[in-house]
Order: structure tokens, then C-alpha cells, then sequence
């Protein structure tokens, strides 16, 4: 059974095959974390936030924090410019812990032309299991020549 916060601004959308819920075009949110009632099967990291802002003239910086985390490897960050998703660059995870956690990541050679960038992260456990954050949005201003 999944409960699920319906007012975070995006759309929810539930990934049966996978157990994952996950909410796509969010520009940012207040703190919550998604959890399923399975206690045989915890999701491997507890997803406190995740945001993206602008730093600087180019560079995006991601950050988002985890409650707790079990045997997480860790993270590898995506970027969607024109429809596709790349990675562009991953951080270790703590492994298996109990505190929260902080992360930091820089796009510091974002897609020039680009006025709309989604970010997600793909999380990976110790067994090779993988899983998606919600999809974060921002809007950049472009100077077409």
C-alpha cells in the first residue's frame, strides 16, 4: 500500500513494476519523504529534497537530502535538454545509515541554448538496483544571437 502527498505542485505518478512513486515538473517543494508501508521491502534512501537553482550566469547547482539510507551506493545525476536524459557526473552514496544526509551537485556546462533544464537522480543500491527521483525544473534565460 502507498500513501501518497497529492499538494507538492507536480504530478504524481506511480511506477507499479518498479515500486516507485515519483513526481515530475516540480520547480522545487517543502520537505517530505515517500516510504512504502512494506516493511519486508524499504525503499533503499528515504528522499528528503531535492531542488535546483541557479548560480551564478550558467551553472545549476542540485542539492537534496535523504532521512536514511540502506546499503545506497549512490547517486548519478541526469540532465534532460531536447527530450533526453544524460548523465553528467555521479556522487558516492553513505551507504547504509540512519542520519540524514546532505549532497551537492554542480552543472557547470549546461546546454547553451537551452531555456528549460530537468534534473533527476538516479539512485543505484549496493545489488545493482536502481531507482528515480522526481524530475526538478528550471527556467534559464537565453540570449539568442
Amino acid at each position: 500500500t502507498w500513501n501518497a502527498v497529492t499538494d507538492l505542485g507536480g504530478t504524481p505518478v506511480l511506477d507499479e513494476g518498479r515500486a516507485l512513486v515519483a513526481v515530475q515538473d516540480l520547480v522545487g517543494f517543502s520537505q517530505f519523504a515517500i516510504g512504502s508501508s512494506d516493511a519486508s521491502n524499504p525503499l533503499p534512501v528515504e528522499l528528503a529534497g531535492f531542488e535546483a537553482q541557479r548560480s551564478g550566469t550558467e551553472a545549476v547547482t542540485l542539492q537534496w537530502q535523504t532521512l536514511s539510507e540502506t546499503n545506497n551506493a549512490g547517486f548519478e545525476v541526469q540532465r534532460r535538454a531536447e527530450q533526453v536524459w544524460q548523465s553528467i557526473g555521479s556522487l558516492d552514496g553513505a551507504g547504509t545509515t540512519d542520519e540524514p544526509q546532505s549532497y551537492q551537485f554542480e552543472d557547470t556546462d549546461p546546454p547553451y541554448a537551452a531555456d528549460s533544464l530537468s534534473y533527476r537522480l538516479r539512485q543505484i543500491d549496493t545489488g545493482g538496483t536502481e531507482s528515480f527521483s522526481e524530475t526538478v525544473t528550471i527556467a534559464r534565460q537565453v540570449t539568442k544571437a
